[in-house]
């Protein structure tokens, strides 16, 4: 028979002299993210002047998350997430006539694509053309996968290959998923034929640290508060605090001129890509790599890597940015990136990103070339792909003999009308990016050290100028 626990045990008892109290483990009360939200919306904006660390601390929440849920009141002036779902009455249910309608299209041309015979459907019956067409649960799925079906595409596959036509040999991709699929695979196969292999994790900071924005300074925030509120009730930004070093001097460029150029939606919304990179790529690198810094940017012109080819490529080999700093009497790229406005196919992204990684990679070289110390061993890359931000960093695996580079978690352009709110979190990145580059360059106490070169040089592998992938059955 086992003994029953004694409720007076030493585990369940408090440490005074009855010892007679039970302990109960029950920690404060937590408040939902709505009563996060609506405390939040009076702290900052319509009750105190709290800026958003300060009602952070107070609401013990992290500063990200409720910058995340004040862009919300910010950008759309709501408190609360719009509900998901559509009203009674905005869906017209399908009825016999719909079905049969799918059915006889499907017996005609088994091939046609949930796509495809939504549009037929909205041609064809007025009373769906301006309702949500869902056509799931109707006769699709059984149509396409019944046996009969399944036989006619095994027959087809068969007529295929007596006629030597394979998947990965000579198949031609005709829709948009198959030929995604294959165009990252061909990607990925590129940048191994250069021996560049991607890490998973990201090198600036983790989640634990709040995005990097907790690198910014207290009067940087509040100036940060005061041009959202300006922003948003379209009144004049003036900063309610001074800047006391460059770097502070820097971050409020960024905020004054995103205030000056992006204050009010523009006319042309979406412009050329020169355009994007004029007013707000510009606006937000120039002032943290002006004239005043080690490390400076220069847009849309050829880096040295290329200048010892043949004069008719370097037109086309111009990468939108280049990081480079004076390493004693010479000029050292240490990285690059490239800007592709809104709206451009997801081919034209993975090639820039291939192009910027591929320029990483021979800037590494002439960085080792030069290199006396091993922390100078690194190059940097960034990806401004419309209103996203990517930042990459490269080094060199010894043990491996590859190339190996690591991909910052994306976040969001702050420099136009649209994605203002962003602000805090995006230059408290870029300033920890920029910092990673600042940590890369040679030291003063370095300066008579030995080249590293001779111990890279053997590593050193060459970059793939033209791919194309040919697969063997």
């Amino acid at each position: 028979m086992s003994k029953a626990r004694n409720n007076y045990s030493p585990k369940k008892q408090n440490n005074n002299k009855e010892g007679t109290q039970r302990v109960t483990k029950r920690g404060p009360y937590k408040k939902s993210s709505q009563e996060i939200r609506n405390l939040a919306i009076a702290y900052c904006y319509t009750d105190d002047n709290m800026s958003v660390t300060e009602a952070a601390k107070k609401l013990g929440v992290k500063r990200s998350t409720l910058s995340t849920q004040l862009n919300l009141y910010i950008n759309e002036g709501r408190k609360s997430p719009e509900k998901k779902g559509r009203k009674r009455g905005e869906v017209v249910k399908f009825t016999d006539k719909h079905e049969e309608f799918i059915v006889d299209s499907l017996d005609m041309d088994c091939t046609q694509t949930l796509g495809m015979l939504r549009e037929k459907l909205q041609d064809n019956f007025s009373e769906l053309q301006e309702k949500g067409v869902s056509i799931r649960g109707y006769g699709v799925e059984e149509r396409r996968n019944c046996p009969d079906t399944i036989n006619a595409r095994k027959e087809y596959i068969n007529k295929l290959l007596e006629k030597g036509i394979t998947y990965k040999t000579n198949c031609i991709f005709v829709d948009e998923a198959g030929f995604n699929a294959n165009l990252i695979r061909n990607c990925v196969a590129r940048l191994h034929a250069s021996a560049i292999f991607k890490t998973d994790s990201p090198f600036l900071l983790n989640d634990d640290d709040d995005n990097g924005s907790n690198s910014l300074p207290e009067n940087v925030y509040k100036n940060i508060h005061a041009f959202k509120r300006a922003m948003q009730r379209g009144t004049l930004y003036i900063p309610p605090h001074t800047y006391t070093t460059l770097n502070q001097m820097a971050l409020d460029n960024v905020i004054s001129s995103t205030y000056l150029l992006h204050g009010k939606p523009r006319i042309k919304s979406i412009g050329s890509e020169l355009s994007q990179v004029a007013l707000s790529v510009s606006t937000f690198l120039c002032p943290l790599f002006s004239a005043h810094d080690q490390v400076q940017v220069e847009f849309d012109n050829t880096s040295w890597i290329f200048k010892q080819q043949d004069a008719n490529d370097i037109e086309s080999l111009r990468p939108d940015i280049i990081f480079y700093h004076q390493q004693q009497e010479v000029v050292v790229e240490v990285g690059c990136g490239e800007v592709k406005k809104l709206g451009v196919s997801e081919a034209l992204l993975n090639e820039d990103k291939m192009r910027v990684l591929e320029v990483m990679k021979r800037q590494l070289h002439l960085r080792l070339y030069h290199a006396k110390k091993e922390y100078e061993a690194v190059t940097f890359g960034i990806l401004v792909q419309g209103t996203t931000v990517i930042l990459l960093r490269m080094q060199m695996d010894l043990e491996k003999g590859v190339y190996m580079y690591h991909e910052e978690y994306p976040f969001a352009l702050p420099t136009t009308y649209h994605t203002y709110a962003h602000m805090d979190i995006a230059l408290g990145v870029i300033s920890n990016f920029k910092d990673q580059i600042s940590k890369s360059l040679l030291k003063v106490e370095d300066q008579d050290c030995q080249s590293i070169w001779d111990r890279y040089k053997p590593y050193v592998r060459p970059t793939v100028s033209y791919f194309e992938p040919i697969y063997h059955s």
